[in-house]
């Protein structure tokens, strides 16, 4: 697994920080750093790899959900929990397993 970031944690409060797919992808949002990320494995979990999102993070924000339709296309939700700036929701959606540059 990554290192985690200074203040990094999954919002486990939505109970869809964790998605899995087929025997061997699992994702994991997070945020409350200074990234949020995405945590995937396509190992069953053996190893992980980390990957910064587009949606913003701070102690009270970062992806709170993802999901994937199959091992490639996904998305993740997520935004800001201080009722101050109810505005700072986002989505970002995927169609290379959350890989990148690819």
């Amino acid at each position: 697994m990554p290192p985690a970031l200074p203040g990094e944690a999954s919002f486990s409060s939505s109970g869809t920080c964790v998605a899995a797919q087929g025997e061997r992808n699992a994702w994991i949002a997070t945020g409350g750093s200074t990234a949020a990320r995405i945590l995937a494995s396509r190992d069953g979990g053996n190893t992980w790899n980390a990957y910064d999102t587009p949606l913003v993070s701070s102690p009270s924000a970062g992806a709170f959900s993802v999901d994937f339709r199959d091992a490639w296309h996904g998305i993740v939700g997520g935004g800001d929990l201080d009722p101050a700036d109810p505005n700072m929701a986002g989505t970002a959606t995927s169609d290379d397993g959350a890989r990148p540059g690819h």
